[in-house]
């Protein structure tokens, strides 16, 4: 019961969800996730799905936690991480960049694809994003350095902590 004096049963509520986001309903997929993750549930084998088809229907926040959860898998499939991450970062969501720019940034031959993804995410004032661009400027990758039109919101909030 809860603290409203109304009975639930979240279980039961939970299957319900989950049938209705695999079929189709895509406003659904990510309360179901929600209240998976509530109740402690991290069961990658039942919380893939319900992002795939959450994602599949445009639910961007959806892509960014299927990508993220792919990437932490044990044997994570790069391809389909990628294609979730890119998905939610050209939505807009700038943790999913920095996340791909993290994923992106081991291969050698995609570090400007990393680049553009970091730049993305600190421009969304997330800073993962700017941490990626620094490291790489650190690193003597110079395209990496032009990062001052990135780091002007955080300046304006932060001046004294970006001068030192």
């Amino acid at each position: 019961m809860g603290s409203d004096g109304i009975e639930r049963d979240e279980v039961r509520a939970l299957d319900l969800l989950e049938r209705a986001c695999l079929g189709g309903e895509r406003t659904v997929c990510s309360i179901a996730v929600e209240l998976m993750r509530r109740q402690g549930t991290e069961d990658r084998a039942r919380l893939m799905p319900l992002l795939a088809q959450g994602c599949a229907d445009g639910d961007l926040v959806a892509c960014a936690s299927a990508g993220t959860l792919e990437v932490s898998a044990p044997a994570p499939n790069r391809e389909r991480a990628e294609g979730w991450l890119g998905q939610a970062c050209v939505g807009g969501l700038g943790p999913a960049c920095a996340v791909l720019g993290d994923l992106l940034v081991s291969q050698p031959a995609r570090e400007n694809a990393a680049i553009q993804n970091y730049r993305m995410a600190c421009t969304s004032e997330t800073t993962e994003g700017c941490r990626g661009l620094a490291s790489l400027c650190l690193r003597g990758r110079l395209n990496a350095c032009g990062y001052s039109q990135a780091l002007a919101p955080l300046a304006l909030q932060a001046p004294a902590r970006l001068s030192r």
